[in-house]
């Protein structure tokens, strides 16, 4: 799944952001690669990822491969503290 996050017009147009902002957007890709990859082969993994491009990617079910995902992806801020 992959979520891109902008401000929605009508929040421009209340006022609701100050003036001379300007728009951003955020790109949020959840992956989950069930069992580990063990199912899943890891270059199939590792090239969605990298067509999706996101800003942000949280995989599901890694198991003991966050550091190495994230290295082979180029996202170089994981947290191993979650690396169920």
């Amino acid at each position: 799944m992959l979520l891109s996050i902008a401000p929605a017009p009508a929040v421009a147009q209340s006022g609701g952001v100050p003036a001379g902002a300007v728009p951003t957007s955020l790109s949020i890709m959840t992956f989950n690669i069930e069992y580990g990859g063990t199912v899943v082969d890891l270059d199939s993994i590792l090239t969605a990822v990298r067509r999706a491009d996101a800003d942000v990617v949280a995989f599901n079910e890694i198991y003991g491969k966050v550091a190495r995902l994230g290295r082979l992806t180029g996202y170089d801020h994981v947290s191993r503290r979650l690396d169920l």
